[in-house]
């Protein structure tokens, strides 16, 4: 299953692709590791939950993997403006009371 996401233009931003199997991921991040080098963070050696994070200048790719796997790939504009509402909401949530 892919998703993708355009921006006004047309232009492709993101596309997320979600495999219905993860017995493939370590090939899987072999064959984005070849285009966008080595990940950055990684642990795809666990059984129950596995991840991996790339970022090249092409932009940056996201993997998660349980029984399937969802990878995410984004253009250096979308990575900025996740960055940035990341950012935002980390800001908003500094600045509420604690919890009790």
């Amino acid at each position: 299953m892919f998703e993708l996401t355009l921006d006004k233009a047309s232009v492709v931003q993101a596309v997320k692709v979600h495999t219905f199997d993860s017995k493939a991921r370590v090939e899987i991040a072999e064959s984005i590791s070849r285009r966008f080098g080595p990940p950055f963070e990684s642990q795809l050696s666990s059984a129950d939950l596995a991840w991996a994070s790339w970022r090249s200048a092409e932009g940056s790719v996201g993997m998660h993997c349980s029984d399937e796997c969802w990878i995410d790939f984004r253009t250096p504009s979308e990575q900025a403006e996740v960055d940035a509402e990341q950012a935002d909401r980390a800001r908003r949530d500094a600045a509420r009371p604690k919890a009790p």
